[in-house]
């Protein structure tokens, strides 16, 4: 997908998307476990099957360099940001700490 954005995008033009740091050690049975409460409130997805774990640019990187104005934040910086509770590292999400990424293609 991202391979394509930028030609299929015009000046101005706004992305947001998350980038997984420790997807390496991704734990699919953790995360078809935490699905669950979804399912307890009637949506049927199979998050683990959403998570591409194979090799990839780390989107910050990639956009740059493709004209993008792009930030990192990560989840815990977000909910400092937003003044909300951090989660317990016992609650914490299977794919670690997520990284927020937003961006607008520079022109």
């Amino acid at each position: 997908m991202f391979d394509n954005i930028t030609a299929l995008s015009v000046p101005g033009s706004t992305i947001a998307t998350e980038f997984v740091p420790g997807i390496i050690d991704f734990d699919a049975d953790r995360v078809r476990e935490m699905s669950g409460a979804f399912r307890d409130h009637g949506i049927d997805i199979d998050m683990a099957s959403l998570v591409y774990a194979g090799d990839r640019n780390h989107v910050v990187d990639y956009l740059g360099t493709k004209g993008w104005d792009v930030e990192g934040v990560t989840r815990t910086e977000l909910f400092e940001r937003h003044g909300i509770e951090v989660p317990a590292p016992e609650h914490d999400d299977p794919l670690g700490e997520i990284i927020f990424i937003s961006g607008r293609l520079a022109g």
